[in-house]
């Protein structure tokens, strides 16, 4: 069988083999979900952690020195976000993914993007500075986004090679706002997740100051909000 006959014939079982989903209440790991028509539902918050201008940082500067910068943002948010209940999905180069599920996911993921903040600023940028010569003028920055919704998780890939995809304007919402880097502002939220807030969380200007804020995002106008606070891990 040619390759080109076997791509069609995987695309027409795909196509109809029927979907079995369930509703999950814990993010599945990648052998709980069927390879063939297996889903998972989920109410879910995400969080994208994503360092901003690692190309020119992986690029202009000595390889080493590049992926020290990474694995000290990808730790530092990894474990933050552990901490806080966020359940790692995936890393994308200088990118992380966290799932948050339950009652308190959105204020959870909140005070994960806040500590974060505090981390780049506070830690990781001053240290890299001192370590590294070639990074002294050099602003080391990033940018959390955060949305909540269901999304559905299934597996893809073939057998042998695949894993966890997720579904659903949660985490397509959260990785564009991860992507802004014009507003100054380095955690930004959905209006929903804003909404799940706990209200202290929310209202208390010694917690975070929340701003309003509108993008346009998919051709429509959409309601957001973004905070530069910063929280102690």
């Amino acid at each position: 069988m040619s390759t080109e006959d076997d791509l069609s014939h995987a695309v027409a079982h795909i196509l109809n083999i029927p979907w079995d989903t369930r509703q999950g209440w814990v993010v599945p790991e990648t052998e709980q979900v069927k390879l063939d028509g297996g889903g998972v539902r989920l109410d879910a918050t995400i969080l994208y952690a994503d360092l901003a201008m690692s190309s020119r940082l992986a690029t202009n500067l000595h390889k080493n020195v590049a992926a020290k910068v990474f694995r000290c943002f990808l730790h530092c948010a990894t474990k933050i976000l552990t901490v806080h209940g966020g359940k790692i999905t995936s890393f994308d180069g200088d990118r992380v993914m966290a799932v948050f599920l339950g009652d308190h996911k959105n204020t959870m993921a909140a005070t994960a993007a806040l500590k974060i903040n505090y981390t780049v600023k506070k830690i990781i940028r001053p240290c890299i500075r001192q370590y590294f010569e070639s990074l002294k003028g050099f602003l080391l920055f990033h940018a959390v986004g955060i949305d909540t919704s269901e999304v559905l998780t299934v597996r893809a890939g073939q057998r042998g090679s695949n894993d966890l995809v997720w579904i659903g304007r949660a985490p397509n919402l959260a990785a564009y706002l991860s992507s802004i880097r014009k507003l100054g502002s380095r955690s930004y939220i959905s209006r929903e997740v804003f909404r799940g807030l706990k209200p202290a969380f929310r209202n208390n200007p010694e917690l975070a100051v929340w701003k309003p804020l509108q993008i346009k995002w998919l051709g429509k106008q959409l309601k957001i909000f973004r905070s530069n606070r910063t929280l102690i891990p």
